[in-house]
């Protein structure tokens, strides 16, 4: 909407004025109004270009010019198979990772499994070396047996440690990958939220860019929005008369579609 604007400056001008039955002159003061003229635009408060975030095709357009909305309304939905493909994938490798981490893992199982074994296995070399000992002490075997008995322990004890070790780094590691899976679908869900394009605040839809069945590119704009009831005309002045303008000076606006009417405002802001 555009617009037309006259800023009225008061100043003082010396004028004369003479009498019709006499030739004297005398001068007078008095007020007269300047006017600087300018052409502009009405914007809403809170004007805000809506932006694609993804490439794909506009399947739904779910408002029109003129309509209000909501914060967070959805607008527009936008179709590609690239976030949905990538979603599924998501899933299932998240899927994957909990079931790997879980209580019943494959992994996990084998690994006790065999702890459990080298465990069994370790409690009976402690018993064959404490008993081969106590036979060695005696002089009741001889100190070849017992050495072995003792080879056989240490080496059923470092297996067990480590079996134990590599448990609990196999254990982390499959804990990293269930967190990174799960922050990686959460990446996808939001990258599929990103096809919904909403609202960024309540307000009035201004302008529609795009239409349905149309291609949209990362970075296309989609729509302009804005407050319902709040505007400000932006209008470029001559250099030669912006000097004459000041900060709350007062204003007069005529309207394309009111030509009929002034509106009073004053100014905002003047920009260098």
């Amino acid at each position: 909407l555009r617009a037309f604007v006259v800023l009225g400056i008061i100043s003082g001008l010396a004028g004369f004025t003479s009498c019709k039955n006499s030739s004297s002159v005398k001068p007078q003061t008095k007020s007269v109004t300047e006017a600087v003229y300018s052409s502009g635009k009405v914007i809403p408060y809170n004007n805000y270009i809506l932006f694609s975030l993804v490439n794909g095709t506009l399947t739904n357009q779910l408002v029109n010019e003129g309509d209000h909305l909501t914060a967070g309304e959805v607008m527009f939905q936008i179709e590609s198979n690239d976030p949905l493909n990538k979603l599924q994938l998501s899933e299932q490798v998240y899927k994957t990772a909990a079931e790997n981490y879980s209580p019943q893992s494959p992994v996990l199982l084998d690994m006790q499994s065999k702890l459990s074994t080298s465990f069994a296995k370790l409690q009976q070399d402690s018993l064959d070396f404490i008993r081969n000992k106590n036979l060695y002490d005696a002089n009741a075997v001889a100190k070849h047996t017992y050495e072995l008995a003792q080879l056989k322990y240490t080496a059923s004890k470092n297996e067990y440690n480590q079996l134990q070790q590599n448990y609990s780094k196999i254990k982390q590691q499959l804990y990293l990958d269930m967190l990174n899976a799960k922050t990686q679908r959460e990446i996808a869900q939001n990258d599929a939220g990103y096809y919904n394009v909403k609202s960024n605040s309540a307000g009035v839809v201004y302008s529609i860019f795009k239409k349905p069945g149309e291609l949209v590119h990362q970075g296309e704009m989609l729509a302009q929005c804005g407050d319902a009831d709040s505007f400000y005309v932006q209008m470029m002045i001559d250099e030669s008369d912006v000097i004459r303008v000041k900060n709350n000076q007062q204003v007069w606006l005529q309207l394309e579609l009111f030509k009929d009417s002034l509106i009073s405002g004053h100014v905002l802001k003047v920009y260098p």
